[in-house]
């Protein structure tokens, strides 16, 4: 079968180096994208290194992956049928399965895109696949939530989501990651401000 034209860029912590060489690379490989970026983040952050990544991409279509999640096989083609189906839409998303502490497993759901919503609330995973010619550069001072900031900023600038509702990824929680360790609510207001949202209100 064909390669898709997709880059994935997938940011790594080296403490996750089996599990991404035994679980995330093969899966990602069965979706059969033309190239693949693993990009340290260890000292850069997961920012600076998605925007590493991102320069280097030649494909249509770039998808940001973490180096914890596994696509499902025919996850990037689902999505590449959703953009190609609607040429007015900068992103496509989808719902995850989120696996984490004590084997708890549920499922987050996202919706149709909704820019209000959006606005109001973070439910677009950095999970989905986005137009090369839409890409923004990632916040590096968002150090948190920052897919919440990436979506607002792609949209100020007109970009609008489809949203293919169903898990095309699950999420596995490996260790503390980059974001976890930071703190959550000084992000949040930063992304408020930057974004001039309402000072307060649910975000997810």
């Amino acid at each position: 079968m064909s390669q898709l034209p997709i880059s994935v860029v997938i940011p790594h912590l080296a403490s996750r180096k089996a599990f991404l060489e035994a679980v995330v690379l093969p899966a990602v490989q069965r979706n059969r994208p033309a190239e693949v970026f693993v990009m340290p983040g260890d000292t850069v952050g997961p920012q600076v290194a998605r925007n590493n990544g991102a320069a280097q991409a030649t494909q249509p279509y770039v998808i940001f992956i973490d180096d914890d999640s596994v696509p499902e096989e025919g996850a990037f083609a689902k999505y590449v049928a959703a953009l190609e189906k609607r040429p007015e839409c900068a992103f496509a998303y989808c719902d995850v399965v989120l696996h984490r502490e004590r084997g708890e497993v549920r499922t987050h759901y996202a919706q149709e895109f909704d820019l209000e919503e959006l606005r109001r609330r973070s439910y677009v995973s950095c999970l989905s696949l986005v137009r090369r010619t839409a890409l923004v550069p990632w916040d590096p001072q968002i150090t948190r939530m920052q897919d919440w900031d990436f979506w607002l900023t792609i949209t100020s600038n007109g970009g609008k989501g489809v949203y293919v509702p169903e898990p095309l990824f699950r999420d596995y929680r490996i260790d503390a990651s980059i974001t976890c360790r930071m703190p959550l609510e000084p992000n949040v207001a930063r992304i408020r401000q930057k974004h001039n949202l309402p000072p307060t209100g649910a975000y997810w």
